[in-house]
C-alpha cells in the first residue's frame, strides 16, 4: 500500500542524520536517469561540465557523497521515512555573468520526490521553507536546471525563481543550462550574535 505523504518537511539541517542515509541514496538512485545528465554521470554535484559520456556503474554514488555535506530539508511520510529531499549549499555566488543582483544565495544543487509522492506540492513546500529561510538570513536563492525540465521550471516560475543565466548547449546539443535565482526579499535579520 502506497505510504500516504502528510506535507511534513523537516527543518534545514547541515548534513544527513543518519538514519536517512539509505532512505536518501534509494531515493536518488531510482531518480538517476531522470536528470540531464544522469547523476551516475557526474562526480559533484556542483560539477561545471555538464556534457559527460560515461554513467558510473555503480551509480550515481560520488555524487551522494559530495552532496552529503550539504545542508538538506527532508519530505517525509506518515511513517517518519524520507520520501524526498532538497539539498542546498549556503553562501554561493552566482556566475559572474548571471543578471541577477550580486550578493550571497542559497544554492538547490538536488530536489527530488519519490514517484509514488509526486504532484502533492512537496517540491513547492520545499522550496517556500527555503525561500523563507533564506529571505530571514539576507539571501537568495538560486538553481540551475536544463531546459527541458518544464515541470521544474513552471514551479520556479510561480516562486519568482526566474533565469539569469543560459548556457547554450550546456547539457548537450540542443539541451541548455539554465541558471535561476530570487534575489533576497529582505535584509538579513538581526539574530543577536
Amino acid at each position: 500500500m502506497e505510504e500516504r505523504v502528510h506535507s511534513r518537511i523537516d527543518p534545514p539541517r547541515h548534513g544527513l542524520d543518519p538514519k536517512d542515509l539509505d532512505s536518501i541514496w534509494e531515493i536518488l538512485r531510482d531518480a538517476d536517469g531522470q536528470f540531464i545528465p544522469p547523476l551516475s554521470a557526474r562526480t559533484s554535484s556542483v560539477q561545471s561540465d555538464l556534457i559527460v559520456s560515461e554513467l558510473d556503474p555503480d551509480g550515481p554514488r560520488e555524487y551522494f557523497d559530495s552532496m552529503r555535506t550539504q545542508y538538506f530539508l527532508i519530505a517525509r511520510g506518515t511513517k517518519g521515512r524520507a520520501v524526498g529531499f532538497m539539498s542546498f549549499r549556503k553562501n554561493y555566488r552566482l556566475p559572474e555573468e548571471a543578471s541577477a543582483p550580486p550578493g550571497l544565495y542559497y544554492y538547490v544543487s538536488t530536489v527530488i520526490i519519490e514517484r509514488a509522492h509526486r504532484r502533492q506540492g512537496l517540491t513547492r513546500e520545499m522550496y517556500e521553507l527555503l525561500l523563507e529561510d533564506a529571505d530571514h538570513h539576507g539571501h537568495g536563492v538560486a538553481t540551475r536546471t536544463w531546459s527541458t525540465n518544464a515541470g521544474h521550471l513552471a514551479l520556479l516560475e510561480q516562486l519568482g525563481i526566474d533565469v539569469v543565466h543560459t548556457i547554450p548547449d550546456g547539457r548537450g546539443r540542443g539541451v541548455d543550462t539554465l541558471y535561476l535565482a530570487r534575489p533576497p526579499r529582505r535584509e538579513a535579520a538581526d539574530d543577536g550574535a
